[in-house]
């Protein structure tokens, strides 16, 4: 009988994609990855940039430097992800084959090694052309090779909640458990379910009877059961800002669990995500034994227009353009507190705010710092933001996440929409931005929470626009 040999999969890879992820040659898995040599030059063209683009495209050649060690790259060698990789190029006098009009351009070039693999196969082997390059997809599938996106980090993404709907003849004491001791097993609760589930650690939870009724919940790993999110009360209401939607009361509780240290907030414009964890950090601060000693707040430096060019001043005044929406966030948190007390004797309710706020800036409660200054830092007992998030790459993020320290604790947030980063935004995307990137590894840690923030409470006009625009 004959044995019948399963053909694997011919990956044609260009510079973009090496670019966007240095290990895409394992990521793509136990198939052969061919690279034209002209991706090799590309690599070395970018090498020296001092950006994102260049550490990546340094980071890319060394990978390749430990293939190189192992055998020859023109005969091939053997992956780490048991695949093959080998380097191949073409003959300018082929462009021939190519359609007219097409240039002899290293692009026309990676599809010409396509079609020649295609060619010496027989039609035997799936070719694919790999790119994150749009156009260059779009002429491969015109000269009838098959080509796609990387599609490596485009799982569908982490939103850290989850509906659990109980069944009709659901036990109706598990509503007056979780309610009169704020928190539930798991296996009581997993045995009324419709339809299993997927238990994340901090998987933010809305436990939905057949009748209607709902309440919410954080499913914790360690304890084997689920926590009751308990809304704020009346007097709670009074001392300021609260959270005005589930969403912002599942994050509120994720910011303030001393077992969680590291928090996502993703969300439209609106949602609250800045505002959530600036009242978190602020309310945390000096505050018992479970207390931060700082909030700072670090935030991009990147303009969302034309950039200004050279700005006079000191490092503070340069800077103070990109504090103004922390310190919107923190006068607004103090008025709402001023409106529900007494002021200070003698003061207006604004000299009561401004000296609050002054007092927090000059005993360096809080500090807003723009990122660039992180590297080298050790941050300990300190309730760290990172607003706007999705305009850092990968290697920021990694940088930023490793200078947390005992007793700390770290917020990313940011809208994946809204990618301003115009240094490095021909590589960022939704999908392969630094806050993203920190979803996806995450997940299912134990120190991690996460929540999708959905529901915008700027004004009907924000959540119109974030919805229609």
């Amino acid at each position: 009988m004959e044995t019948i040999i399963k053909r694997k999969k011919v990956f044609v890879v260009d510079t973009s994609v090496l670019v966007h992820d240095d290990k895409a040659i394992e990521h793509l898995g136990d198939n052969e990855v061919v690279l034209h040599g002209v991706v090799l030059e590309e690599l070395d063209g970018l090498k020296n940039k001092s950006d994102e683009v260049g550490f990546v495209a340094r980071s890319a050649i060394h990978r390749l430097e430990e293939y190189r060690l192992k055998g020859s790259l023109r005969d091939g060698v053997s992956t780490s992800a048991n695949g093959f990789l080998r380097v191949d190029f073409t003959d300018d006098r082929d462009f021939e084959k190519l359609p007219v009009g097409f240039e002899r351009t290293n692009d026309n070039r990676i599809i010409l090694l396509a079609k020649k693999i295609i060619d010496e196969s027989d039609g035997q082997t799936e070719v694919i052309l790999i790119s994150r390059d749009i156009n260059l997809r779009v002429k491969a599938n015109a000269c009838g090779i098959k080509s796609g996106d990387y599609e490596y980090d485009k799982k569908g993404l982490y939103s850290g909640t989850k509906i659990l709907e109980f069944q009709e003849e659901c036990d109706a004491d598990i509503f007056q458990i979780i309610h009169g001791e704020g928190f539930i097993g798991e296996d009581v609760v997993l045995k009324y379910l419709k339809e299993p589930v997927e238990l994340v650690p901090n998987l933010c939870c809305f436990f939905k009877k057949p009748t209607g009724e709902q309440c919410l919940a954080i499913y914790k790993k360690s304890l084997s059961g689920f926590k009751l999110v308990s809304k704020f009360n009346k007097g709670q209401k009074k001392n300021g800002v609260v959270p005005r939607n589930h969403e912002q009361l599942f994050a509120y509780h994720l910011l303030t669990d001393p077992g969680i240290v590291i928090v996502t907030l993703v969300g439209k414009p609106g949602s609250g995500k800045t505002l959530i964890s600036t009242l978190a950090g602020y309310n945390q601060i000096d505050e018992g034994p479970n207390s931060f000693q700082q909030l700072i707040v670090y935030r991009p430096n990147i303009e969302l227009g034309p950039k200004l060019g050279y700005l006079p001043g000191t490092l503070k005044e340069k800077f103070d353009p990109w504090t103004q929406p922390i310190l919107d966030q923190l006068d607004l948190i103090l008025k709402d507190r001023e409106k529900n007390n007494k002021s200070k004797e003698g003061f207006s309710k604004n000299q009561a705010i401004n000296d609050d706020l002054e007092h927090f800036f000059l005993n360096n409660l809080v500090v807003i710092s723009p990122i660039s200054f992180l590297r080298g830092r050790s941050l300990h007992q300190k309730f760290i933001i990172v607003d706007e998030a999705q305009n850092l790459t990968k290697h920021q993020i990694k940088t930023i996440v490793t200078r947390v320290g005992e007793g700390a604790k770290i917020v990313l947030t940011g809208d994946l929409d809204q990618i301003d980063n115009q240094t490095v935004n021909r590589f960022l995307s939704s999908e392969s931005n630094g806050l993203t990137h920190v979803i996806q590894r995450f997940k299912g840690q134990e120190v991690y929470g996460h929540i999708t923030m959905k529901k915008s409470e700027r004004s009907p006009l924000a959540q119109l626009a974030a919805d229609i625009l």
